[in-house]
């Protein structure tokens, strides 16, 4: 009975194990491990970050904010379903533009505005670690070229994780430092981006 008992814990302990593995693995593989959480490791000039896409195609670059999907319960944990049917709200675009109706908040970037953002977005790194099971976003970074939606970078700000178009092409990892998420949420409410970060 002994034995019996202890194949079964070491059974679940060993699945609990590699479900976790799994799990961190999903969200770190792009981090690289720094000795501090997060800090300025790289200086680039501004004609360096702006250089990068989608920076260098877009005419405009919005911050924007929406409201709670129109659901009864978010499941427990939203990211290991399906993409098709996660049961969250994503950026609003349509037709490869912004659906307004949508949209509770915007601002536009202005150039100081923007440089800030590739410094914290290009500049700053450190240790990722896995996010909240909890996938509810409800801010993004915008690139628009002619009013089309080329690129977007999806936060959840509750549990620190972030969707990001296409990662490879923008130079974007898809895991931030704990820090970078602080900064974006500063700077989101610098721009005038105040709804979704929930009370407190």
């Amino acid at each position: 009975m002994l034995n019996l008992l202890y194949l079964l814990s070491v059974c679940y302990f060993s699945n609990t194990e590699s479900a976790f593995a799994f799990r961190s693995d999903e969200f770190v593989r792009d981090s690289i491990v720094l000795p501090e959480d997060c800090s300025k490791i790289y200086q680039y000039s501004i004609k360096e970050r702006m250089s990068r896409y989608p920076f260098s195609k877009a005419d405009q670059v919005m911050l924007i904010s929406w409201k709670e999907p129109e659901i009864k319960a978010m499941p427990k944990d939203s990211l290991v379903l399906p993409e098709e049917v996660r049961l969250y709200q994503p950026t609003p675009i349509k037709n490869n533009r912004l659906d307004y109706p949508k949209i509770s908040e915007t601002a536009t970037l202005n150039a100081n505005q923007t440089d800030k953002l590739t410094s914290i977005l290009y500049e700053y790194d450190g240790i990722a670690y896995a996010p909240m099971p909890c996938y509810s976003p409800h801010h993004a970074v915008v690139f628009l070229k002619n009013e089309e939606v080329l690129e977007f970078i999806e936060i959840c700000f509750q549990c620190r994780a972030v969707r990001v178009s296409h990662p490879e092409e923008m130079g974007i990892k898809t895991t931030f430092c704990t820090e970078k998420y602080e900064m974006l949420r500063s700077f989101f409410q610098d721009a005038g981006i105040y709804g979704g970060f929930g009370k407190g």
